[in-house]
Order: C-alpha cells, then sequence, then structure tokens
C-alpha cells in the first residue's frame, strides 16, 4: 500500500520498488510521500512518477473519501473518553509531551469536549486553536504514544471536497482508518 496524503494507492502488499539497488517497501515510499504537500500538484507529479516506474494500482482512492465515516470514528473516541479537545499551545503541548506531563485538557468532560469539537467543525478562531488527541500513554518511552494529534482545524479549502469541512485527520489518524474500510 502507497499513501499519498490525499491520495491512496493499493498494491500487492509484497511489491517492493527498486531504486539505487535498494529495496523499498511501500512504507518507505509512503514516509517520503507524506512529507509532501498535499496540493493537486503533488498529486499529479506523483502519480507520473508511479506511472513512470510502470505501477499499476489495483485500487485508485482519495482519503477524502471516508472523511465523512473518519468524523463519525472520532466523535466516537470523544463520547468514549478514548480522545479530547487539547487547545494548549503547540509549543507548551510539544514540552510536555517531551516531558510526560498530561496536558491539563486529558480530563475534560465530554461536554466541553463536544463544545470545543464543534468550535473546530465549525472553524472558529477557537476552534483553531485546538486539536484532538487520542489518550494513550504520555507515560510511553515512544514519544508517539503520548497522546498524538489526530484531527486538526485547518480553515482552508481542501484540494478535492472544497469548503465542506473545516477539520482533518492527521496521517496517523487517516492510515489506519482507511486500511481497515
Amino acid at each position: 500500500r502507497v499513501w499519498l496524503t490525499n491520495l491512496e494507492l493499493n498494491f500487492e502488499p509484497s511489491y517492493q520498488i527498486q531504486l539505487t539497488g535498494k529495496g523499498y517497501s511501500s512504507e518507505d515510499v509512503a514516509e517520503y510521500v507524506e512529507k509532501l504537500n498535499s496540493s493537486v500538484y503533488f498529486e499529479k507529479v506523483i502519480l507520473e512518477d508511479i506511472e513512470m516506474l510502470k505501477i499499476k494500482p489495483d485500487l485508485f482512492t482519495h482519503t477524502s473519501q471516508y472523511f465523512d465515516i473518519m468524523l463519525e470514528y472520532c466523535e466516537k473516541l470523544l463520547k468514549e473518553g478514548k480522545a479530547y479537545v487539547d487547545d494548549t499551545d503547540p509549543e507548551l503541548m510539544k514540552q510536555q509531551r517531551e516531558q510526560k506531563i498530561e496536558s491539563s485538557n486529558r480530563d475534560n468532560t465530554y461536554e466541553k469536549n463536544y463544545a470545543l469539537w464543534n468550535e473546530m467543525k465549525q472553524g472558529s478562531e477557537k476552534g483553531q486553536k485546538c486539536c484532538v488527541r487520542a489518550k494513550i500513554n504520555m507515560q510511553s518511552d515512544n514519544g508517539c504514544m503520548r497522546d498524538p494529534t489526530i484531527y486538526r482545524c485547518k480553515n482552508e479549502p481542501h484540494p478535492r471536497t472544497g469548503t465542506k469541512y473545516k477539520v482533518y485527520p492527521t496521517y496517523d489518524f487517516a492510515c489506519p482508518v482507511v486500511d481497515a474500510i
């Protein structure tokens, strides 16, 4: 499976791309592609590169096709207390994660989370200062497991969905959800 930010190409799982004599799995390619901007231009360039490599996808989908179901999953996590909306300043959040300190928002009530989530979905000034974080393990030695962000508020048009959404799943949230569908 090769993921291209807002774009997904599915291949035979054992397929490896050979570049400069080293085998790169689809995960390696995905990691590289994740760093690219999600603009339509980059999508076009990536598709041209895939064609040049003579790779024929079995299935071609865009992650944005699944935005509605991902919203439902996020809301379910909030309702079950497995995620929370955090309005902590990004720099402070980074420091807290590095020092294994829980956010003061980690134990928000469902009502508070839901109110902030609605602010995010509306793209309000308050909502744009928030993100949704999964409650995992702030004491983990693996920093990636310390309540990662799964949704962000981005009040700008999306290349495929326009202005329908103001919140977008992070790559780390979107990939496993789309993989499971």
